[in-house]
């Protein structure tokens, strides 16, 4: 089923009640959703509104964090990994779900974060196992760099708002295929800002989505390897069909 063909029911109804497992906190102070728990859906509309308010974005983003991590513990062709927002903590959160149970009456959810309040920059590390989706890490830490810079963060929600009237508001979710994820790896996230520039016209940014893969070999070595992978895209802009 195609992304667009289920946003009237993720839309308005804005996800079932889920059973999250495999989430695990980052040193951000994010909270981990423990096995079982009922997601709150609430996290969900919320945001939905929220997104629609530039000043309210503005204060949202600068408050959260931008990252999170999970281990996915099956196989998946996709995961949509869907922004959240609780007004009474003011926390920004992730709820993630695979490609596969994004489905009308669906109740089983990967996982579920809720964001701390300290932004962190990627650390340096010498990636291995890349492969042609790879970033190299300094690409990485610019855009990470940049969504963690007010000045930088705030001229792209302003353009967002003023040059696209058709596609109101902010992002609601990121599509990640299968490529960024492998089963037992541990997946650290975190929100970023891309430059786009057309000839002739200024810097313009996308929000984007990194993704840091942290694995072990086989074959007895007992190292844990890391790689750095960008193929997601947000929902809005509507420009892909993933499913």
């Amino acid at each position: 089923m195609k992304i667009k063909q289920k946003f009237p029911y993720l839309i308005g109804i804005l996800c079932s009640v889920g059973i999250l497992y495999s989430c695990t906190t980052s040193s951000s102070e994010n909270e981990m959703v423990k096995s079982e728990e009922v997601i709150d859906n609430s996290l969900l509309s919320h945001w939905e509104k929220a997104r629609l308010d530039k000043d309210q974005v503005i204060k949202i983003f600068s408050s959260n964090s931008n990252t999170f991590h999970f281990t996915k513990e099956a196989f998946s062709s996709k995961v949509h990994a869907y922004l959240g927002y609780n007004p009474e903590t003011e926390s920004l959160s992730f709820t993630i779900v695979t490609a596969e149970s994004d489905t009308v009456g669906n109740t089983s959810f990967l996982a579920q974060s809720i964001l701390g309040s300290e932004k962190e920059e990627l650390s340096f590390f010498s990636t291995t196992a890349e492969n042609a989706n790879s970033i190299p890490w300094d690409v990485a830490h610019e855009r990470i760099s940049n969504w963690n810079n007010d000045d930088i963060r705030n001229q792209w929600i302003e353009e967002r708002f003023t040059n696209n009237p058709s596609e109101l508001g902010i992002v609601k979710l990121f599509i990640i295929p299968e490529n960024d994820f492998n089963y037992g790896d541990t997946h650290q996230c975190y929100l970023g800002l891309k430059e786009v520039q057309k000839e002739g016209e200024p810097i313009r940014y996308q929000v984007d989505l990194i993704v840091v893969n942290t694995f072990e070999r086989s074959g007895g070595r007992t190292a844990s390897e890391r790689n750095i992978e960008d193929i997601s895209y947000p929902i809005p802009p509507f420009q892909h069909g993933g499913e």
